[in-house]
C-alpha cells in the first residue's frame, strides 16, 4: 500500500498534448486529486505568515538566544518583491537575515539581500514603463486596469484581490470608487 504525491511547476496537460514531454497514461494514474497552489506573488497575504513561521523555526533552533523579530519595513519590502523563487526563496531570505542580524534581535531591511531592497514593485506588465514617463491620467488608467484585471481573476472576491494587490480591503473599495469602477462593482457584486 503506497501513496504517491507528485509536484510540478508545469502544466502537465499542455506537456502531454502539445509538447509530448509527459506520458498520458502516467498522468491519469497520478491525477487523482489535483491541488493548484498559486505562486507567492499571487498570494501576498501569506508572506507575513510564512516569514514569521520560518523565523519562529529559526528561533527554536537557537534556544539560548533571545528571540528575533521583523521590523515593519521588512514586510513592506517583502510585499513589493515578486518572489520568483516562491516559498523556497522566502525561507532562504529569512534564514539569511536571521544569521546576518547577528546578536541584533530586530531583523531590519539592511539584513535582506540587495535585490529585495532595490526591487521596484510591479503588479502589472506596464507599470514600470508608466512610472518612468507618464501623466497622472495615465497612472489612474493603469491603476484602474490593474484593479479590474485582478478582480476578474478572482471572480470579484475583494478580500482575495486586496491580498494579491498587497492593500487592505478598505483601500481597495476606495480605489474602486476613485477609479470609476463603480459600474463594475454594481454589475459583479
Amino acid at each position: 500500500n503506497t501513496r504517491v504525491i507528485a509536484a510540478t511547476n508545469r502544466n502537465l496537460k499542455h506537456e502531454i498534448t502539445y509538447n509530448g514531454n509527459f506520458r498520458s497514461d502516467l498522468y491519469y494514474r497520478l491525477n487523482v486529486i489535483t491541488i493548484h497552489l498559486p505562486p507567492l506573488r499571487e498570494r501576498r497575504g501569506d508572506i507575513p505568515l510564512l516569514a514569521n513561521h520560518f523565523l519562529e523555526e529559526l528561533n527554536h533552533s537557537q534556544p539560548n538566544h533571545q528571540k528575533k523579530f521583523f521590523d515593519a519595513s521588512v514586510f513592506e519590502l517583502f510585499y513589493q518583491y515578486p518572489w520568483p523563487g516562491n516559498i523556497r526563496e522566502l525561507r532562504n531570505v529569512v534564514q539569511r537575515a536571521f544569521y546576518l542580524s547577528g546578536s541584533d534581535v530586530c531583523i531590519r531591511a539592511e539584513h535582506l539581500p540587495e535585490e529585495i531592497r532595490t526591487e521596484r514593485p510591479s503588479f502589472h506588465p506596464h507599470v514600470n514603463r508608466l512610472l518612468d514617463h507618464s501623466s497622472h491620467k495615465e497612472l489612474r488608467k493603469a491603476e484602474k486596469d490593474i484593479i479590474e484585471e485582478t478582480l476578474r481573476k478572482v471572480n470579484g472576491n475583494v478580500r482575495r484581490a486586496a491580498q494579491i494587490l498587497g492593500i487592505s480591503r478598505s483601500t481597495l473599495y476606495r480605489k474602486i470608487d476613485q477609479t470609476a469602477l463603480v459600474e463594475y462593482r454594481r454589475r459583479n457584486w
